[in-house]
């Protein structure tokens, strides 16, 4: 019912507005960037806090309005997630945690030595590394864990399981791939 009041090229782009804007910004700010009267932008305001896809903060009367970032794929950003990351660099198997359009957020250890030719491997692609599988792309926006084979572009195979990462409304937001390196192929 909500999704036939709202007008989703509108929603989309006071999405793109607030996402365009990391330090955040007030409804003023993109009621007048965008030429939206403000009743109707706290409604789309309200449309997308209920998705969970933004959040604000208080400053006073004024809000200001962050995109919400999946706190799972963000740990694995910057120097945040210490913890986890230690862990899944001392597992042997190889960890790739890459976005919802395959650009790799996070390798760890294993996985850095398979792949030694992509010394910065955070500035890389998926199938920088990876053949394309002709249904990988399709199969994995299932939201199942999803068991197959991967070819690298040494023309090894390896045993891969690829689980997704999940916002709170069940929407793919990113990919954690599993490499069993033992069995590697040396094709």
């Amino acid at each position: 019912m909500l999704n036939k009041l709202v007008n989703n090229h509108l929603k989309n782009k006071i999405f793109n507005f607030i996402k365009s804007n990391e330090s955040g910004v007030s409804c003023s700010e993109i009621a007048k960037k965008l030429k939206v009267n403000r009743v109707t932008l706290a409604k789309y305001l309200s449309v997308l806090e209920l998705e969970s896809q933004i959040f604000y903060k208080g400053f006073g009367m004024a809000k200001v309005w962050y995109i919400q970032k999946n706190p799972i794929l963000e740990s694995f950003k910057g120097n945040n997630g210490h913890s986890i990351k230690n862990v899944l660099d001392s597992i042997d198997d190889g960890i790739l945690v890459v976005d919802n359009n395959l650009d790799i957020i996070w390798a760890n250890k294993a996985l850095k030595e398979m792949a030694k030719d992509y010394s910065d491997l955070k500035n890389a692609h998926f199938f920088d590394i990876f053949k394309e599988g002709e249904t990988l792309r399709n199969d994995i926006k299932t939201n199942r864990i999803k068991k197959t084979t991967l070819e690298n572009k040494n023309n090894q195979k390896v045993k891969a399981s690829i689980s997704p990462i999940l916002n709170i409304n069940n929407d793919s937001v990113g990919f954690i791939h599993v490499l069993n390196l033992d069995n590697i192929d040396k094709a």
